[in-house]
């Protein structure tokens, strides 16, 4: 895969121009997000000490299993509490 600069896509021009907390939440057995796209919004985040990123273990691009759904709310509200 090839890493894409902010200016390539509006979406990574977005997270660029974006000072504020920022959440990366990926799926380990994602298939339709491939990593390297994970990995461009990451790197396009301006203040990486305001950044967070997350790799959902076992868990695949839907969440569909409940558990994994469980599991993902649990921690966007730990990240909200920490950033509130």
């Amino acid at each position: 895969r090839q890493e894409h600069p902010s200016s390539d896509s509006r979406a990574l021009d977005a997270v660029h121009h974006f000072f504020g907390d920022i959440l990366v939440v990926a799926s380990e057995l994602d298939t339709i997000v491939p990593l390297q796209t994970t990995q461009n919004y990451l790197s396009s985040a301006p203040e990486p000490g305001r950044l967070t990123y997350r790799l959902m273990r076992r868990a695949g691009h839907g969440l569909t299993s409940p558990l994994r759904q469980i599991a993902f709310v649990r921690l966007l509200l730990k990240w909200l509490g920490e950033h509130a």
